[in-house]
């Protein structure tokens, strides 16, 4: 069973290594097609693209956008996790090969990209399981409000048991999908 789990984690691994690679080299195709430069101006980097088009501007404006949460009006302590989620991905990166060892400016950019990304993701997720929830309860409502009067029909302990059945069923739901994801 351990080399069951063994293989699963390393064939996992190799997936996320194939994915951020592909991720890395469109990043520089981009970058290189762009005519893009990125310079360190008092502590922080900025990317600026040579190119006149729109999209070169989209470009510059999305990497620019996810630089950091300071730029998102993060707090300090979101900018310091950040950061260490950052270095961590890229050691990570060149632990893979993928980047040099003295980091470029542009290699820390696609780090630093890479987390807001990973985080833009997360916040979806949770978004998206809160509307996922809202929707559920207002198709339990209804479902009750379309059986009310069959409700007023039965008695005090069939009611009491329809009601616990539909109030259990909603509950498991409802953790099974913010616990076990």
């Amino acid at each position: 069973m351990k080399a069951l789990q063994a293989s699963s984690d390393d064939s996992r691994l190799v997936r996320h290594k194939l994915f951020v690679e592909g991720l890395y080299k469109k990043y520089l195709e981009l970058y290189g097609y762009f005519g893009c430069r990125t310079t360190k101006e008092g502590g922080s980097l900025r990317m600026t693209c040579e190119g006149d088009s729109v999209e070169a501007s989209v470009f510059e404006f999305i990497i620019d956008f996810m630089m950091g949460p300071t730029r998102l009006g993060g707090s300090s302590e979101d900018a310091a996790d950040f950061s260490t989620r950052s270095d961590m991905f890229a050691a990570q990166s060149i632990d893979w090969g993928l980047l040099s060892k003295p980091l470029r400016y542009q290699d820390e950019v696609f780090c630093r990209c890479r987390v807001t990304g990973h985080l833009l993701l997360a916040e979806i997720k949770e978004s998206l399981t809160m509307l996922w929830l809202s929707l559920m309860m207002g198709a339990c409502l209804i479902l009750y409000f379309g059986v009310e009067h069959r409700f007023m029909l039965m008695d005090i302990r069939q009611r009491r048991d329809a009601l616990s059945f539909l109030t259990l069923g909603a509950f498991s739901l409802t953790v099974r999908s913010l616990l076990f994801q």
